[in-house]
């Protein structure tokens, strides 16, 4: 309990405009590390990366919850930061898979825009469980 309390005091520390810009400066550096990934002819074996699904499952989740703190900090309702994190990752999600369209070597596939969107989802839902029932001191607005 003590624990949760430090953390609580820690969220409490920092102020709104600086917890806006450490989350969208990670946020931004996060989604241009995709975008180059993405722009890469093979990847998996120029960044020695592996292929699947499970990477882009753990890649978009982690966007899922960037972008959900992103949005908690700024000025929108609580209610709605939710949908327009859901909006955001799977805008960003299509516009990725276009985007290696016109990269040679690649090619657009809808069963992983299909993954990227239910992996999104699911970060923005355990960023949300975590926000209400594991820290629900932390409203992103102190």
């Amino acid at each position: 309990m003590k624990y949760r309390v430090y953390i609580c005091t820690l969220n409490w520390g920092i102020p709104l405009k600086s917890k806006l810009n450490i989350v969208g400066f990670l946020l931004s550096c996060y989604c241009i590390a995709v975008i180059i990934i993405s722009s890469f002819s093979n990847p998996e074996k120029q960044l020695n990366l592996s292929r699947g699904p499970v990477p882009h499952f753990i890649e978009y989740s982690l966007m899922g919850i960037l972008v959900l703190l992103f949005f908690r900090t700024v000025e929108i309702k609580k209610n709605r930061a939710v949908l327009v994190a859901l909006i955001f990752c799977w805008g960003f999600a299509l516009s990725d898979e276009l985007h290696q369209f016109f990269v040679p070597g690649r090619e657009m596939s809808l069963e992983d825009v299909r993954i990227d969107c239910i992996a999104s989802s699911i970060g923005i839902i355990a960023a949300e469980f975590g926000r209400r029932y594991l820290f629900p001191c932390y409203d992103g607005s102190s």
